[in-house]
């Protein structure tokens, strides 16, 4: 068996498997980053709508950091308009496709995730993405997330609602941070999750 995780791996061996861990990949070829970064600043999310209760949790910590940085842009991508009163946000709808160039708008990009056995063992495609596409990442630190993020050194963790405030805070207050953060990720991005690499393990 494959599997893309070690959490995920332990389990099948439970079963009789015997499983090699091959990581998830991304071609880059389609997720890139932007040339350059021009306009107000984008914090964004992508997903699908069964994931927007992941968002719930640190709705009020994204309305807090609006009222602290009104100048900053929020986007999310979903094929349902959650219909938030509290934030000020533009929904883009999801098209296939469309996916690889609306991520590569952003400048910060969320990754919530619940505590729990699904979470534990979930390898979150969004956090390739946001890496691919030259996106500073804030993240829930939760099981297999944390190794994707090189023990959470390729984003910013958090978890409580102050944690998430002051991350998006800090990552919007400073381009020279989240811009390093970035090309960080994107450079561990090439080296361990791009098409060609994981191929080659394969």
């Amino acid at each position: 068996c494959m599997a893309a995780n070690g959490i995920i791996a332990a389990d099948l061996r439970q079963h009789g498997a015997d499983p090699v861990v091959i990581p998830m990949a991304l071609d880059g070829n389609v997720w890139y980053p932007p040339e350059k970064r021009e306009g107000p600043l984008i914090v964004g999310w992508t997903g699908s709508p069964a994931s927007l209760q992941y968002l719930e949790p640190i709705r009020p910590a994204m309305v807090a950091t609006q009222q602290a940085h009104p100048e900053v842009r929020w986007q999310i991508h979903c094929g349902k308009d959650p219909a938030w009163g509290d934030l000020k946000y533009e929904h883009i709808p999801f098209i296939p496709g469309n996916e690889p160039a609306t991520v590569r708008q952003f400048d910060i990009g969320l990754l919530p995730l619940p505590d729990g056995e699904f979470a534990q063992g979930k390898s979150p495609i969004k956090a390739l993405q946001y890496f691919a596409s030259g996106v500073a990442l804030i993240h829930t630190p939760v099981g297999t997330t944390v190794g994707l993020t090189c023990n959470n050194t390729l984003g910013s963790p958090a978890s409580l609602f102050d944690d998430w405030k002051e991350a998006m805070i800090k990552l919007i207050s400073s381009e020279e941070k989240h811009r390093a953060l970035a090309n960080r990720a994107r450079t561990h991005f090439l080296k361990a999750h791009d098409l060609c690499v994981v191929f080659e393990r394969l």
